[in-house]
């Protein structure tokens, strides 16, 4: 490619400088009126130029660069011009030549366009379109104020750049066309080695291929008309006596106005299974004019011919977004959409899922939450594969990494929380605030426990024990084995216990660490000194008599956490909703309740107000995110207490007091990695701003058609001071699952499951650093043995669409990316694969149409006939509209490709000017 920079000889363009010399200043074709405009508008004696910026030598800059674009594109950018009586209201004149200096300044310029609002800074674009390919090109831009008054008079410091276009592809399996795709009626330009002479050229179509003429343009070009009905495919150009040169070819036919209502429609999503095509879209319009977002649904049953009226499926009461959907099973398929729903009361958002019913595209379940927690849950994705279907998302909750709680019973306000990565944290005000305490250590906190506000301890991983006397955290090691949970009967009595029966105590002065069998312990309490217990895997109880340590098993179910009121009334819980339960004479007891894995308990006694006799109530959390009572002498009742979400409880610990206003309830829960529940008499409520949210991403697996879900998985890293994780995509070929999401601290990480989504291998992470944030990235399968992804790559200026093939059972080589757009700034890509037959598209601003001076998105597509190994020039599908096109959605159902996006349409009837949600296929 050439890219040149050079001002024009003194001899270019004379005849003009003395056109100039004998009107002055200025030049306009209004010999009436000199000081006219070009439109015959008197604005006074105007003879002053408009002028663009100098350079470090005093020469006006003029053109700033010429790009190379695809299919004969290429972009001029240059700085605005100024003028002192038009202002902003100027006019560029573009001159092109193909031969250096021979610019033809005495006739009208090739293109002209007009000045439109910019940021402070901005260069101002112009797209030139259709040029041969293979040729360098060279190009004079020069500024017209509204008198005609022209920049630069001398014409031998006028700035000329040139570029070379592209050239028609080298290699590929088809590689002499230049630029093949289009609508109807446009003009495309047919390059071979040897299509002289020819006359026709055949597109694909049914049932038979169609001829049009060609006009030829040289030995190895020539120009078709697109004709119409034609399908995307085949186009074959036939000279006379020779082989001729073919290639894949996209159509695309008009696009179909699916929404047609007064509302936005955004975000689409497209299904397809066979000749079902399925969509879902945000709405701000139900045809009551509520402007809520709702997820609208509209299906096709004939390959897109005609489609359904859209319905709701999301509560129009509510505010929902980002909807996503993928089709199992079934004939009809059945139907799995998400999306993000926000509960305006507490400004929280939490993802939903629904499902078709068997045998009807019109009846969906009752939505699911599937997050259900404290934090903002956005961008849901989900993908199906026989009766698998799995969904993730990105959300702030698992950024709190909580594991145990714990409060000072001195002092109602006084509670600490530990967790993940060395975090603990401190409210003095029940709750309504937290701050976070400087650990010194990175390690993951599993229980806390003080004597008092001034002697706190919280064990962990690696056999770490922080310690807290009241105005700095220390921290030290016992051993190597993982802690658990800590528990003592004061200052100089404390014990915790951890991995391969790991029982540490402190006296007061130092730690010392033994073992009790090997079974790992999970949790510790007593009664006192002379009474303490510890539970753990298979059953194991180990009790201290203010002696000696002794050990025996329980049944085999593992016990988690262990509480009681005193010597004579002690709870152990554990694994497929054990409860015993010691009254200090006779075995452990056994107790019943119907409840999934217990994995935390704690309980206390109180006096009712307005009686004399104290009462125990006691409260048990679940693996599946459910906390259950027992209230006096009543067995335990596992839907008394419930918590919205399926987060394990992972601590509970609380106060209730008893006064003249009746009883106060402040009782605190851990949520699995999550965030922290407070009770206050009424309800589980979720606490918020524990901390600076950053995304994690989340993963549910249904193994049964979405009837039910498993519990949530953190995907991406958990780390104190982590990264903003967000936006993941899934794609799916039976076993194989591949989700990817990005990072803002390291770029795109890939992982992948081939067992369904029950196991993961590490993660894959792009090259790209912290400096360069890539995202967007959108996934597909080609039916065969590969997985193609496609991202915004922001490590190149403009952001370019990138893209990397990677077989369903390995992760891919990011080093062997590259990109597809090389336009203007690229981002929203999609892509979809039949076999070897690779279609992408993305939104670009490269063509650079503007609307009332706003500059408009554009969809363009790219296609591949070799399995991404060579590329068809990008083409512009949004040429037909005057307005912005973006959001493009691809799929495919084995032999052709549908596209759905949004369209910024104008006033069209009743209905005003808005974003409506179109489809096409090709």
């Amino acid at each position: 490619m050439v890219h040149s920079l050079r001002f024009l000889s003194p001899m270019a363009g004379s005849i003009a400088l003395l056109a100039l010399f004998a009107c002055g200043k200025v030049e306009t074709p209004n010999l009436v009126d000199p000081y006219a405009n070009l439109t015959g508008k008197s604005l006074g004696f105007d003879s002053d130029p408009p002028f663009f910026e100098k350079d470090a030598s005093g020469n006006q800059n003029g053109l700033e660069s010429a790009t190379r674009g695809a299919c004969g594109n290429v972009l001029l950018q240059w700085n605005p011009a100024s003028d002192a009586v038009s202002g902003s209201n100027i006019i560029y004149y573009i001159y092109q030549a193909t031969a250096s200096g021979k610019e033809d300044f005495n006739n009208p310029p090739t293109y002209k366009t007009t000045h439109f609002y910019l940021t402070t800074g901005s260069l101002i674009p112009y797209l030139v379109q259709n040029l041969s390919p293979a040729t360098t090109y060279y190009f004079v831009v020069r500024a017209a104020d509204e008198a005609g008054n022209l920049s630069v008079i001398n014409l031998n410091r006028l700035v000329e750049r040139s570029v070379t276009t592209q050239g028609t592809r080298g290699s590929g399996a088809s590689p002499n066309l230049y630029c093949p795709g289009g609508y109807a009626g446009d003009t495309v330009v047919l390059t071979g080695t040897s299509v002289a002479g020819s006359t026709t050229a055949s597109f694909a179509a049914f049932p038979s291929p169609i001829s049009v003429p060609v006009t030829q343009v040289s030995n190895n070009e020539v120009l078709a008309i697109v004709p119409a009905n034609i399908q995307t495919g085949s186009i074959q150009v036939n000279p006379p006596g020779g082989p001729g040169t073919a290639d894949s070819f996209l159509f695309f036919p008009p696009g179909q106005n699916i929404s047609k209502n007064a509302g936005f429609s955004t975000e689409p999503a497209i299904a397809v299974s066979g000749t079902t095509i399925g969509m879902v879209w945000t709405d701000s319009y139900l045809g009551t004019g509520s402007g809520q977002g709702v997820v609208l649904f509209s299906f096709s049953t004939d390959s897109g011919q005609t489609f359904s009226a859209p319905f709701a499926l999301s509560d129009p009461a509510r505010t929902s977004s980002a909807p996503h959907l993928s089709f199992g099973p079934g004939t009809p398929p059945t139907v799995n959409v998400v999306w993000t729903d926000l509960d305006t009361t507490s400004n929280n958002s939490d993802i939903y899922f629904s499902r078709s019913l068997t045998g009807t595209l019109t009846s969906f379940s009752p939505p699911v939450n599937l997050s259900a927690n404290a934090g903002a849950s956005l961008h849901p994705r989900v993908t199906s594969s026989g009766s698998s279907v799995s969904v993730v998302w990105d959300d702030t909750s698992v950024l709190y990494g909580l594991s145990a709680v714990w409060g000072s019973t001195l002092n109602f306000k006084d509670v600490y929380l530990a967790g993940k990565g060395g975090r603990i944290y401190h409210s003095a005000d029940q709750g309504q605030s937290w701050a976070k305490q400087i650990v010194n250590t990175p390690s993951d906190f599993n229980g806390i426990w003080g004597s008092g506000s001034a002697d706190i301890y919280a064990a962990g991983a690696g056999g770490t024990i922080a310690h807290f006397n009241g105005s700095a955290w220390s921290s030290a090691t016992v051993g190597t084995s993982t802690l658990n949970s800590v528990w003592g009967s004061g200052a100089s009595d404390v014990y915790a216990v951890g991995a391969g029966g790991t029982i540490a105590h402190f006296n007061g002065s130092a730690w010392s660490s033994a073992t009790v069998g090997t079974s790992t312990l999970n949790s510790v309490w007593g009664s006192g000194a002379s009474d303490v217990y510890a539970v753990g895997a298979g059953g194991t109880i180990a009790h201290f008599n203010g002696s000696a340590w002794s050990s025996t098993t329980v049944g085999t179910s593992t016990l988690n956490s262990v509480w009681g009121s005193g010597a004579s009334d002690v709870y152990a819980v554990g694994a497929g909703g054990t409860i015993l339960h010691w009254d200090g004479i006779g075995p452990w007891a056994a107790q019943t309740v119907n409840s999934s894995d217990l994995t935390a308990i704690w309980g206390t006694t109180y006096t009712p107000s307005g009686t004399i006799n104290s009462k125990e109530i006691i409260y048990a959390g679940t693996s599946a995110g459910k906390i259950i009572k027992k209230d006096g002498l009543l067995p335990w009742d596992a839907s008394s207490v419930g918590v919205g979400g399926d987060l394990g409880i992972t601590g509970l610990w609380g106060l209730i007091l008893s006064g003249t206003n009746g009883i106060t309830a402040n009782i605190y829960g851990t949520e699995g990695d999550g965030p922290l529940l407070q009770w206050t008499g009424a309800s589980w409520t979720y606490m918020h701003n524990i901390d600076a949210t950053q995304g994690k991403i989340f993963y549910r697996l249904s193994s049964d058609g979405g009837l039910t879900f498993g519990l949530p998985t953190t995907l991406s890293s958990a780390l104190a001071l982590g990264p903003q994780a967000e936006r993941p995509e899934l794609v799916q070929s039976g076993l194989h699952l591949t989700i990817a999401w990005s990072e803002s601290l390291s770029g795109i990480h890939v992982i992948q499951s081939s067992d369904g989504g029950a196991n993961f291998s590490p993660w894959v992470i792009s090259p790209f650093g912290s400096s360069s944030y890539p995202h967007g990235q959108k996934m597909t399968w080609d039916g065969g043995g590969y997985f193609y992804m496609v991202w915004e790559d922001t490590s190149l200026f403009p952001a370019q669409i990138s893209m990397v093939k990677f077989p369903v059972n390995s992760l891919p080589n990011f080093n062997t990316s590259a990109p597809l757009s090389a336009s203007g700034s690229a981002s929203e890509p999609s892509v979809t694969a039949v076999g070897t037959r690779v279609i992408a598209a993305w939104v670009d601003q490269v063509q650079q149409k503007f609307d009332n001076n706003i500059p408009q998105n554009e969809i363009f597509l790219i296609s591949s006939p070799d399995g991404g190994i060579s590329f068809t020039p990008p083409v512009n599908f949004s040429s037909p509209f005057l307005d912005a096109s973006e959001n493009p959605s691809l799929i495919n159902n084995g032999t052709g490709v549908f596209m759905a996006w949004q369209q910024w349409v104008p006033p069209t009837g009743p209905l005003p000017q808005n974003y409506e949600l179109f489809f096409s296929h090709f």
